[in-house]
């Protein structure tokens, strides 16, 4: 494998699983925020209009995947620069 070829089969495994992690975080927190909203009547007397706006949704999401590839960056980096048979060699 080539060093891109590295590199890029590590960002995207950590792409995949992040986008995974995500829609399930950005699924359980808009039930989560429901169901609290949902206790608010019998917390405050009153009920809350239960507001989802889809811009912040969309940008908690962009800024987890940003988060994701940063975090992954650096070990693919000093995965691409390993020399394959001194690490094969190792074990």
């Amino acid at each position: 494998m080539t060093r891109w070829q590295v590199r890029k089969t590590i960002l995207a495994q950590a792409v995949l699983i992040g986008f995974i992690g995500l829609a399930l975080g950005l699924s359980g927190g808009i039930v989560g925020s429901y169901v609290c909203n949902l206790c608010a009547v019998a917390v405050l007397g009153h009920a809350i209009a239960f507001a989802l706006h889809p811009s912040l949704l969309a940008v908690c999401f962009g800024t987890g995947l940003v988060v994701i590839i940063a975090a992954a960056w650096v070990p693919a980096e000093r995965a691409a620069r390993l020399k394959l048979l001194i690490a094969l060699q190792y074990e």
